[in-house]
Formats: C-alpha cells, structure tokens, sequence
C-alpha cells in the first residue's frame, strides 16, 4: 500500500502540491484527476522522488520512503510511466526492453518477459527490431507500459496514458491497464485528464484544484455524479464535492 500524508511539494515559491493524503491500497487502481496544472504530475514525481518534497510523508507497505532515493525506490517496487513518452529512440524496441529489465533486479528470464510483452500488444513483436523513433504515438505508450511492468513492479505510476492518442488505441491502453495490472496484483495510480475514462477502470478517484484534494469517491460513485459540472465546479473553485 502507498500513503502520502499532508504532502507538499513546491517549485520556489509556486506551492505545486498543498497537504495532499492520499492513499493507494494493494492491487486497486486508484485515479488522480484535475485540471492543468493542478498539481497531478508534481504529485507521482514526489511519490517516485524525482522531486522533493518540501514537507510531508509517503509509505510504502509501511516503511517512510519519503527520503529514499529515486533510484532505489525503483528498485523497492516503484514504476513511474512519465507523460511524453520517454523512450531511447535510437535503440531499438527489443533494446528498450532490455534496459529496463536490467536495471531492477528480479527472477526470471528477459525472454520469457519479453514473450509476455509482445502477447500483450503483438504489433510491439513485430517491431522489435525498429528504432523506437519510429513508431506511433500509440505504439510508443505501448512500448512505455510495457518497459514499466516488464519487471512486475508493485507499484505503477502512470502520467496521462491517453495523451494524444487515438480513441481505439486509448481503450487498447485501458483495456490492459485493468485487465493486466489487476491480474498481476499491481497497485496503479493514475493521473488523467479523461475522467470517465479513467473511473470506468478506478476502484477509487481523488480530484485535485491547486495542488489541494477536493473530491474524492469510488469511481462507481465518481462516475455516476454528473462529472461534467462536479469537475468543473472542482476547477473552477466551486465547493468540493465528496463521492459516497
């Protein structure tokens, strides 16, 4: 289980994140939503530790990680799929693969993982020997999940999945999103602009306006308030609604 308790995080005097608890159990994908710039991103890279934070905690089954290093808490269990698709793009999708395997110790064979990978989203099989560079958008998040789970992390931490893809492709990324991670137990949190989209796979939901929670529920109950004027009025500096 992830907790983050009464975390902030700021850039000089730009206040990103403001006394966010969270919590993110065992095997449950839960959704972080918001507008631009309200303070998603900035929240995963504190959980990942690419950024500090400048007061707070976050646990990890437990255990205060909140000074451990980045690397190593890679190595503990954490994934973090950033926004942006970031790829070697000169190195081939089998290279990728690789390195990603090889920098979290673990059992198993790379063969056998990347046999796995390439059942889960064939077209990554027959392009296995392609320049990363040169696949689609889509192919690119695909390949991105794929270097993030090859080692079966615990913890997945996925930065807006659907950005700029095309619609068959999102329900591809989401269709293995619940059906893979629960089957492998993974605890996901996922920042997402595309809320309905992202409720439909949630077990649970928290809204952020200005780096502060605002709404949260189980994204059943998220999903079936009228999303529209809830995550407007959450945006927008309504009073925050809470899903029962």
């Amino acid at each position: 289980m992830l907790e983050v308790c009464e975390l902030n995080v700021s850039y000089g005097p730009v206040e990103a994140v403001r006394n966010v608890t969270l919590t993110a159990r065992t095997g449950v994908i839960t959704a972080i939503l918001g507008a631009n710039g309200a303070g998603k991103s900035s929240l995963l890279k504190a959980i990942s530790g690419l950024v500090p934070a400048r007061s707070g905690k976050v646990f990890m089954d437990g255990a205060d990680i909140t000074s451990v290093p980045t690397h190593k808490r890679a190595r503990m269990g954490i994934a973090h799929a950033l926004e942006g698709r970031r790829l070697f793009h000169n190195l081939t999708v089998e290279e990728n693969l690789k390195v990603a395997w090889e920098f979290r110790p673990g059992v198993g064979s790379f063969e056998e993982a990347s046999r796995r990978v390439y059942g889960n989203f064939q077209i990554l099989g027959d392009r296995r020997d392609s320049p990363s560079r040169t696949l689609s958008g889509g192919q690119q998040q695909m390949l991105i999940l794929s270097c993030a789970m090859i080692r079966n992390p615990k913890y997945l931490l996925l930065d807006e999945p659907s950005l700029g893809l095309a619609p068959i492709i999102v329900r591809q990324i989401f269709q293995f999103i619940g059906s893979v991670c629960r089957e492998r137990g993974t605890t996901v949190l996922l920042v997402e602009q595309m809320a309905s989209l992202a409720l439909q796979v949630a077990d649970y939901g928290y809204v952020l306006r200005r780096g502060k929670i605002v709404l949260k529920g189980t994204g059943k109950a998220l999903l079936g308030m009228d999303l529209g004027r809830v995550l407007s009025s959450a945006y927008l500096g309504g009073d925050p609604v809470e899903g029962r």
